[in-house]
C-alpha cells in the first residue's frame, strides 16, 4: 500500500516562492510528502472510470431563439441549479438552468440603468444570503441580485484592480477570487469583505509580471477549492499545495513529480521575463524541469491536480492513503481534469460545439465504437443550432 509520509527536510525558499533549491536545509511542520516510488502510475483511464467516479451524467442544455449560448466563461451551481455566464460578442448574460438542462430565467440585464450591469467579468453565488453578485468592470461596481434574479443593491467598490478578477466563491462569510495577471495586478489570490467588496487580503505574487500596456493573461483556470474551512490553491510553477486559514497560507502537500520546478532566476534576463504567456509556454515546454499544476479540484476524497496544458495528472485518495499518475485520459475531451467546476463531490464540465462535433464525426466515420450513451447523446444533437451540453461527473464519496 501506498502510503503519504510527512516530509522531513525542505527548504523554506523553496515552499515560500513555489522554486527548487539543490540544498533542503528546514524542516517544515505540517507539510505531507508524496515521494515518486509511492505513487501508482497508471497508462490511460475511461472517461467514467469506475475506480473514481460513481457516475456520469450528460445533460443538454435546453435551446430556443431567446436562449443561444455562445461561449461558456464561468459556471456555478447551488440547489441543483447552474448559473452560467454566456459571454457574446457585444453582450454577456447570465442565464440559469434547472439539473435537466431547462432553462428558467437570466439574472440581471447589460445596459446602463440603474439596475443593469454594463459589463460582466465573474460572478459568485451566495446561498447563505440568497443571492448573486456580478462584478461590473465598467463601474467598479458589483450588482447584487437574489437567486431567482430579483434585483437588490449595487454596491460601488472603487477597485480598478477588480477588472483582473477571473474566478470568485463566496463561502465561510467571505469572498475568495483568483485575479489573472494584468498591468492592474500582479496578485494571485484575493479575500473580500461580502458587504462591502474591500480587500482584506491578497496574497501569493505571480513570479512574471506584466511591464507595459501588454493584455492581461489568464493562466489558471480553476486553482481553488474550499475543504472545510480552509482554502486550497495551486502555486504557479510549483509542485506544492498551500492550505489558506485565518488570514495565514501554509503549505501542506508536495508530491514529487521526478523533476525539480523552475529555480528563482529562470526568468532573469529572458525575453520573456515580463511576458507571462510567453513565459508559461516556455516553461512548460522545458524538460529539464516540472511545470507545477495549474488546477485543483478537492472532494472530501480525493486531490485532484493537473498543468493545464498536460495530459497526465494526479489523483490523491485520502480515503485509501494512495496517489495515483494517470498518463492520459482514454478521451480528451471527455476528460473529468478538463472541467470548470467542483460542486461537493460533483465536477461540471462543459462540452462544447465544437467537441461534440469531433465526436460525431468519429461515429459517422466509424472511427472507434464510442458507449451506446455516446453515440445516442451525438446522434441527436444539432451542432449548428444546439446549446452545449453539461457533463456531470460523480465522483466517489469518502466513506470515512
Amino acid at each position: 500500500m501506498n502510503k503519504i509520509i510527512l516530509l522531513s527536510i525542505l527548504s523554506a525558499s523553496m515552499l515560500l516562492t513555489g522554486y527548487a533549491e539543490k540544498s533542503p536545509t528546514q524542516k517544515v511542520a505540517g507539510l505531507t510528502f508524496i515521494p515518486k516510488d509511492k505513487i501508482t502510475t497508471i497508462k490511460e483511464i475511461a472517461y467514467n472510470d469506475s475506480r473514481f467516479i460513481d457516475s456520469c451524467v450528460f445533460i443538454p442544455l435546453e435551446t430556443s431563439d431567446s436562449v443561444l449560448i455562445s461561449e461558456i466563461v464561468q459556471i456555478e451551481s447551488y440547489n441543483d441549479r447552474y448559473y452560467i455566464y454566456d459571454r457574446h460578442r457585444e453582450t454577456t448574460k447570465l442565464r440559469v438552468f434547472d439539473s435537466k438542462g431547462k432553462f428558467l430565467f437570466d439574472i440581471g440585464k447589460q445596459g446602463n440603468g440603474a439596475k443593469e450591469y454594463r459589463a460582466m467579468n465573474a460572478f459568485f453565488l451566495n446561498g447563505k444570503e440568497n443571492k448573486v453578485g456580478i462584478f461590473d468592470p465598467m463601474r467598479l461596481a458589483v450588482h447584487e441580485y437574489d437567486l431567482n434574479g430579483k434585483f437588490l443593491q449595487t454596491i460601488r467598490h472603487g477597485q480598478e484592480s477588480f477588472v483582473s478578477i477571473s474566478k470568485t466563491i463566496c463561502v465561510n462569510d467571505y469572498i475568495y477570487c483568483f485575479f489573472h495577471v494584468s498591468s492592474w495586478n500582479d496578485i494571485i489570490y484575493f479575500k473580500l469583505s461580502p458587504k462591502d467588496y474591500s480587500i482584506i487580503d491578497k496574497w501569493m505574487p505571480y513570479p512574471v509580471k506584466i511591464e507595459g500596456q501588454q493584455m492581461g493573461a489568464t493562466l489558471l483556470k480553476h486553482p481553488f477549492s474550499i475543504i472545510g474551512n480552509e482554502l486550497h490553491h495551486v502555486s504557479l510553477y510549483s509542485d506544492t499545495l498551500y492550505s489558506y486559514q485565518d488570514g495565514k497560507d501554509r503549505p501542506y502537500l508536495l508530491i514529487e513529480t521526478g523533476k525539480p520546478n523552475i529555480p528563482s532566476d529562470y526568468f532573469k534576463g529572458k525575453p520573456f521575463e515580463h511576458k507571462p504567456n510567453d513565459a508559461f509556454i516556455e516553461i512548460w515546454r522545458d524538460e529539464r524541469y516540472s511545470p507545477g499544476f495549474t488546477e485543483l479540484f478537492e472532494t472530501d476524497r480525493y486531490i485532484m491536480v493537473v498543468f493545464r496544458l498536460n495530459n497526465d495528472f494526479y489523483i490523491i485518495d485520502k480515503d485509501k492513503k494512495k496517489t495515483f499518475h494517470i498518463l492520459t485520459a482514454e478521451e480528451f475531451y471527455l476528460d473529468f481534469m478538463k472541467s470548470s467546476l467542483i460542486c461537493g463531490n460533483k465536477l461540471i464540465k462543459v462540452l462544447d460545439q465544437e467537441q461534440i462535433s469531433y465526436y460525431q464525426n468519429n461515429i459517422k466515420n466509424g472511427n472507434k465504437d464510442y458507449p451506446k450513451q455516446i453515440r445516442e447523446l451525438m446522434s441527436n444533437y444539432n451542432v449548428e443550432e444546439d446549446n452545449p451540453i453539461l457533463i456531470i461527473y460523480y465522483m466517489k464519496q469518502s466513506t470515512k
